[in-house]
């Protein structure tokens, strides 16, 4: 796997030394990304302040009539402000019923969250595209522990990866 995982297409969490490494490719508007996030959030977040996980957070624009909220939400993560994007992130996989159900994704945003698009976004979600298509990544989420790939078809819990 070949990623770019510098602050400026990815959001990084943990510390570099952390014994294991994560990378998500997720999207804001996805189910399934959601019932990923949901039950394993509290351990991720734990796993990363506890200094045992490195993660590195990619969302991917999938071409999907179902994840076009999504891929619109993707644009606003501000990846300058790592700690506020992740915060967001979460309210957002807790109530994305609504970001999905929204006819005025970019309105839905501001209004609810008071955030504006990120300025840097169509270069984040070019150099997002490239790697996933070199990589093979054909899902969301696709979760990459330790090198090891799972998709929809394998996905693991945290405790699981962890354990």
């Amino acid at each position: 796997m070949n990623f770019n995982l510098t602050d400026q297409y990815t959001l990084n969490f943990g510390r570099d030394d952390a014994p294991h490494e994560l990378i998500a490719i997720l999207n804001l508007g996805c189910v399934d990304t959601q019932d990923w996030w949901l039950p394993n959030e509290a351990d991720l977040l734990a796993a990363i302040d506890n200094g045992y996980l490195k993660v590195h957070f990619k969302f991917w624009n999938k071409v999907k009539p179902t994840l076009a909220n999504g891929n619109i939400a993707n644009g606003y993560l501000d990846y300058q402000h790592p700690a506020q994007a992740l915060a967001w992130m979460k309210q957002v996989f807790h109530d994305q019923l609504a970001l999905r159900e929204s006819t005025d994704v970019p309105d839905y945003l501001t209004t609810t969250y008071g955030i504006q698009p990120y300025a840097q976004a169509e270069i984040v979600k070019k150099q997002i595209d490239a790697e996933v298509s070199a990589n093979h990544i054909t899902s969301v989420p696709t979760i990459i522990f330790d090198g090891q790939v799972a998709d929809e078809e394998n996905l693991r819990s945290i405790k699981q990866l962890l354990a």
